[in-house]
């Protein structure tokens, strides 16, 4: 009898077919992975902000009219923080809404991709 050497057609398939079953679930598990981790930086971010407007306030009796993402949060010739994190997904600036004249609040927000946070989908800063 003769002896073959090599793999059968199926046994072909059936590698292919566990790959292509490891992979998929390999994708989903990342994908899920990098929307958490973007999340948390985009509640990092919002923090650093938030301590930033404080000091702010605390110097000058009340929050900056604009913080735009990019630029610096400056109060009196003082910089609190020199450049304003951006969303890390698409470099878009959070959402920063002041209240009063002069601003005494604020709303700061950045919206979340993970549906499976419990701040999704927007995590808010208000601050009285």
């Amino acid at each position: 009898m003769k002896k073959r050497n090599g793999f059968t057609f199926v046994e072909l398939l059936v590698v292919m077919a566990i790959t292509g079953i490891i992979f998929a679930v390999t994708a989903v598990t990342y994908s899920g992975v990098t929307k958490s981790s973007r999340d948390a930086r985009r509640k990092s971010d919002l923090e650093s902000i938030r301590q930033a407007l404080e000091l702010c306030r605390s110097y000058s009796g009340s929050y900056p009219l604009t913080v735009t993402g990019g630029g610096a949060i400056t109060c009196n010739a003082v910089t609190y923080m020199t450049v304003i994190p951006v969303d890390p997904k698409d470099q878009t600036p959070y959402s920063y809404v002041p209240a009063g004249t002069p601003p005494t609040s604020y709303t700061l927000s950045a919206t979340l991709e993970s549906t499976g946070d419990v701040d999704y989908p927007t995590y808010t800063v208000i601050n009285p």
